[in-house]
């Protein structure tokens, strides 16, 4: 396992890929939550949820140039996530997909290319709508 969260880049090799040994960390978490055996940090995965409960609810997202603001994520329609606004839709884009910034998903209007499956009636109803609220910025 350890050499599998090793950089795999010459220069950093020897280091530790971050990103990789933190996967591990989670799913450890994860794993220790579900078989139910305490350790004192098992709490921490629901503490870091509602953390970011806590942030987004806290926050709104300007969209101003699309950089910054998450199509899928942030409260950009109105102070509104598109989740609350379009749930049969958001619940089709795949998680890889919920980290497109606003500026891309515009061009060419690549944010249809997130939806994963065929659509349901309500799916494409919420689609429409979508679609109005993205040409209207």
């Amino acid at each position: 396992m350890a050499d599998r969260v090793f950089s795999k880049e010459p220069r950093w090799s020897g280091l530790l890929d971050l990103r990789r040994f933190g996967i591990a960390l989670m799913i450890r978490w994860q794993w220790f939550c579900m078989i139910g055996e305490e350790r004192a940090w098992t709490s921490l995965l629901e503490s870091l949820e509602h953390a970011e409960v806590a942030f987004s609810t806290a926050t709104e997202s300007l969209v101003g140039d699309g950089r910054t603001t998450l199509f899928w994520l942030d409260r950009w329609v109105d102070g509104q996530y598109i989740k609350s606004l379009a749930p049969a839709l958001f619940v089709v884009v795949p998680k890889r997909r919920h980290c497109r910034t606003g500026a891309e998903a515009v061009i060419n209007n690549r944010w249809v290319q997130d939806l994963a499956r065929a659509l349901t009636v309500q799916m494409l109803l919420d689609y429409l709508w979508v679609w109005d609220m993205v040409q209207q910025v």
